[in-house]
């Protein structure tokens, strides 16, 4: 009903609106970075104004690609330059490559290393396999696991360095570099002005803001796990989150009438034996976390990788190889047309209402024009459509301001949570509840520093914490009606969430 009233104050103030609202969805394209295409959909006021953005957007996706690159030899330390340095001394790397190997190194805990950054000596043969179009030999694989302990990446956050401890191992960032680039690429374009957008990189899906061209939020959906398939499986808006797809139906070579993909199982050495899905798509407020687990759930047992999600957040859907979708609780279905069961029955309600005031007027209006005798019977001649008297011009004007005005009091003064409240876990464990429709303000204490979570005016944000140099999530302000309303600091195993407790 809220959202209705709402709709019926935009549609009387519709032509303000349209005069207002000015700005032009762009798309522009890259093609030499994160060796993939990266897309930038932006909203702004003119050409002039989109150049400006794509060109931050560019720019800082060029230093990242750089950074990011475990093959290509370039003018910053990368992380070829740290795998060929492997054994030896630790290197001055960049705050932006020391934050993604941070964060790889933070979600490797929280996984139980069932996605980590220091699988490269096993995923490297797995590379030339796939070249060679011939599995490597079990032995190959078996030795190269000794060389993947995520002990052996060892960062220095006081003097930003890094160093691989043995001179076999490899660092591999493939499951986290292009989410950990898409969570910088926003921080970039927002800092540019740009409110309202989406960035694709290889699949890996970041929005903001709303589409200007509906008012709403993006439209996105998930592909159906076939290679090169354009058909999406769902559809649903898409605002302030990420979707990540993982699976194993495009990256993949046969041989002997085995398939072997892309996603290497760190117990085994070899592709995860998933039986039950093809892919696993990710949706989170974090574009970092939704990369990372996308793989490691498509890794785990449907079962762990759930506890996983309670972990860290996010809503999971899993397709199987017959087509058949499964998701968790909290994963969008199919987008409707635009208006609830519950929106509709109110729209009739309203309508029944003023067309009711409306008769009642009418015949009242008819009452009294029968009372007048042969002058009314005259009047009534010339004029077939009764005249409103003054008192029902003023009637229906403050029934007019009434529709305006209780929308505008209605989210200026929140008059509840609607059973909604704010609950803090840590370890999968909740460690606090606060109501969401008052003013509150938590402290979660943790192993490495703490977190101050703070609910106001029906919104949940943390305010302050100490990560110990560790990364930190924390993308804003949520509220019940976020898409995912989840906030999430990995070093802590901490995790805010608004739930309906009705």
């Amino acid at each position: 009903m809220k959202r209705f009233l709402c709709l019926l104050s935009v549609m009387l103030l519709l032509p303000l609106a349209a005069c207002a609202q000015k700005k032009t969805v762009y798309d522009a394209y890259t093609y030499d970075c994160f060796d993939t295409v990266c897309c930038l959909r932006a909203a702004a006021d003119d050409a002039q104004d989109f150049e400006r953005f794509d060109r931050a957007f560019k720019e800082r996706l060029v230093s990242l690609d750089a950074l990011f690159d475990a093959f290509g030899d370039r003018e910053v330390v990368n992380i070829k330059s740290l795998n060929d340095r492997a054994g030896g001394e630790a290197q001055k790397i960049d705050g932006d490559l020391f934050g993604l190997l941070r964060f790889s190194l933070d979600f490797a805990q929280v996984s139980g290393n069932v996605v980590h950054p220091m699988m490269g000596a096993v995923t490297s043969l797995w590379k030339e396999a796939t070249n060679a179009g011939v599995p490597p030999k079990k032995a190959a694989l078996e030795e190269a696991k000794k060389h993947t302990d995520p002990a052996s990446l060892i960062l220095d956050g006081e003097n930003m360095t890094a160093r691989i401890s043995d001179p076999d191992a490899r660092i591999d960032v493939g499951a986290t570099a292009k989410g950990y680039a898409a969570r910088l690429l926003a921080e970039t374009l927002k800092d540019a002005g740009c409110e309202n957008f989406v960035l694709s990189l290889g699949g890996n899906i970041l929005a903001e803001g709303f589409d200007p061209r509906t008012g709403k939020a993006w439209e996105s959906g998930v592909q159906k796990p076939e290679a090169g398939s354009g058909e999406a499986v769902r559809t649903f808006p898409l605002s302030y989150a990420a979707l990540v797809t993982g699976g194993s139906y495009e990256r993949f070579f046969e041989y002997e009438g085995v398939r072997y993909h892309h996603i290497i199982d760190p117990d085994t050495a070899f592709p995860a034996a998933r039986t039950d899905a093809v892919s696993v798509t990710v949706l989170h407020s974090d574009a970092a976390l939704a990369d990372a687990l996308s793989t490691a759930l498509f890794i785990l047992p449907r079962a762990e990788g759930e506890r996983l999600l309670e972990k860290t957040g996010g809503e999971a859907l899993y397709i199987n190889a017959a087509g058949a979708l499964s998701a968790t609780a909290g994963f969008p279905e199919n987008k409707g047309t635009g208006v609830s069961a519950a929106d509709l029955a109110a729209i009739l309600f309203v309508a029944a209402l003023l067309i009711a005031c409306a008769a009642i007027v009418l015949l009242r209006r008819r009452k009294t024009s029968a009372k007048g005798g042969a002058d009314a019977e005259a009047q009534k001649e010339k004029t077939p459509f009764p005249r409103f008297a003054k008192k029902d011009v003023v009637f229906f004007a403050v029934l007019a301001a009434a529709a305006i005005a209780l929308p505008v009091f209605l989210f200026a003064f929140p008059g509840g949570s609607d059973g909604h409240v704010v609950k803090v876990y840590q370890n999968g464990e909740e460690i606090c509840s606060l109501p969401l429709d008052r003013d509150a303000t938590y402290r979660a204490d943790g192993e490495n520093g703490y977190n101050v979570v703070v609910v106001k005016d029906g919104s949940v944000y943390i305010a302050d914490a100490d990560c110990g140099g560790r990364d930190c999530v924390r993308t804003g302000k949520i509220d019940k009606d976020s898409l995912i309303p989840v906030i999430a600091c990995l070093p802590h195993r901490l995790i805010v969430r608004i739930e309906n407790n009705e």
